[in-house]
């Protein structure tokens, strides 16, 4: 579910693909916020790290060239073909948990997923499809980044309140950077950090 939130449409023809991964990027995140309300941190932690084991097996098998049916199925319907299969996956779950650890308050770390999730996500299916390139990344547009902000400032808002559309706006700008990492490991990572200075 590796993404690049708000980046041009231009030489990408594969914008219904792009737009099921999202949805399934959007689900994931919605579910592991419900999981957290229901459940609790620990177990939505304990869950999310034997989800973590799992895919680290399913990885490896899959590098060393071993066959796994439902594995490489997904793979094919909404994962990128990148070096480490599942590499966008691996991530979102590593950062989901990097946000529910160090997360100051479970109201933040409910409204950093949310931003995480649709805010991301739907900055990618409104980017795509984009016209107007930023200056400082041209894989990105103005349209993607305003979905974002819009998005994850209607997510945390009843979360958080005001602030919420502060840290949309911020995380916003961070996945614009041109930095070579996943979006969602460098999400969480800049929410939680933002969360040490912004009360």
């Amino acid at each position: 579910m590796k993404k690049h939130g708000a980046r041009s449409a231009a030489g990408n023809g594969d914008w219904m693909g792009e737009d099921w991964r999202q949805a399934v990027h959007v689900l994931f995140g919605a579910c592991v916020m419900v999981a957290f309300v229901l459940l609790g941190k620990t177990l939505t932690i304990l869950g999310l790290l034997a989800m973590l084991c799992v895919a680290v097996l399913f990885i490896s098998r899959s590098m060393l060239g071993r066959k796994n049916p439902l594995f490489d199925l997904l793979l094919e319907k909404f994962e990128r073909r990148v070096v480490m299969p599942g590499k966008g996956a691996f991530m979102y779950v590593v950062g989901a948990l990097f946000l529910l650890t160090f997360s100051r308050s479970p109201e933040f770390a409910l409204a950093a997923l949310g931003i995480l999730a649709f805010g991301d996500g739907v900055s990618t299916m409104v980017g795509l499809r984009g016209k107007r390139k930023l200056a400082w990344n041209p894989k990105k547009t103005v349209e993607g980044t305003a979905a974002f902000i819009a998005a994850g400032a209607i997510v945390s808002f009843p979360l958080i309140g005001l602030v919420g559309v502060v840290y949309s706006v911020l995380l916003a700008l961070v996945e614009t950077l041109p930095l070579e990492l996943d979006d969602n490991l460098l999400i969480p990572v800049a929410a939680v950090l933002l969360n040490l200075v912004i009360k």
